[in-house]
């Protein structure tokens, strides 16, 4: 082997070993629900410049999820986020107000009793800090939600389960998706 070929096969070791190395710490960085609980805002975030844009550009709301995936060119897991499981869309009805919830979390951000891992590593909570959950209302504003809240505004679980039927990428929606959602 001439030393160009040595070269060669060092520099990809060390690339490789670099991208190993910032994998386990994204991992390990996901696990910790302060980051987790960014992730999600910022996930929301983008999700709702989707539907911005795709209402900007339709004067309409998409029908589905997958709808507003396929139009903004994001990714199927992009409604996937750590700690708060899948999100979910509903279409609001004409007549929804501001603040009718148009997508939400599967699940709450777990709460974390003191002493517990936080933020950055090695960081541990000072004090309790509560279950959240983060939606989307029809203005389009990020909303953090008690439990309690949480599980008042959401759609019901029919309705989820409609959802859930709602999202192939084949074709458009037979689901009705005019349904009121449940105000507190």
């Amino acid at each position: 082997m001439n030393k160009a070929t040595i070269l060669a096969i060092v520099l990809l070791a060390i690339i490789a070993a670099g991208a190993l190395v910032v994998n386990r710490e994204m991992r390990d960085a996901t696990a910790r629900p302060a980051v987790q609980r960014q992730l999600s805002q910022a996930r929301l975030a983008q999700l709702a410049k989707a539907l911005d844009q795709y209402r900007s550009e339709h004067q309409t709301w998409p029908d589905n999820m997958a709808q507003l995936l396929r139009a903004a060119q994001l990714p199927q897991t992009a409604t996937m986020i750590r700690g708060a499981g899948i999100y979910r869309y509903r279409k609001p009805p004409t007549d929804a107000t501001p603040d009718t919830l148009v997508m939400w979390s599967e699940q709450l951000h777990d709460g974390v009793a003191v002493g517990e891992p936080w933020g950055s590593e090695g960081q541990v909570a000072d004090k309790p800090i509560p279950p959240i959950a983060y939606a989307l209302e029809t203005d389009l504003k990020l909303v953090e939600l008690t439990p309690e809240a949480w599980a008042q505004r959401k759609p019901s679980p029919e309705s989820r389960a409609a959802d859930s039927t709602a999202t192939p990428t084949l074709g458009p929606s037979t689901v009705p998706t005019s349904e009121p959602i449940v105000e507190p």
